[in-house]
């Protein structure tokens, strides 16, 4: 299976920067120690949820929803009631996932 995490963009020091800056920049979905799930929290002026990931063996079982609407309240904790997603338009699979999720 793929990395949750990009090897590129997602190196030890960005992501411990990440988190130093905000603790929920990036919320994981463990199972024994092993991360099965990830998505990422933008808390800034812009504030969106991005790069949500499931493991291909983990998938359909809800983890996804479940990361997502941890994103959500995370947002909202943080006062932005209002959460938009981040989707490569190239992935009509993962389109019509949140499209199933009440985001158009």
């Amino acid at each position: 299976e793929a990395s949750l995490f990009d090897q590129d963009r997602d190196t030890e020091d960005r992501l411990r920067d990440a988190c130093a800056e905000h603790p929920n920049a990036v919320l994981v979905a463990e199972v024994n120690g092993l991360a099965i799930g990830s998505i990422y929290v933008n808390h800034g002026l812009m504030p969106i949820l991005f790069r949500l990931a499931v493991r291909e063996s983990m998938r359909g079982r809800g983890i996804g929803s479940l990361l997502l609407h941890a994103g959500m309240d995370c947002l909202k904790e943080n006062g932005h009631p209002d959460v938009e997603v981040f989707v490569s338009p190239t992935n009509p699979e993962v389109l019509g996932w949140y499209k199933n999720r009440d985001f158009a």
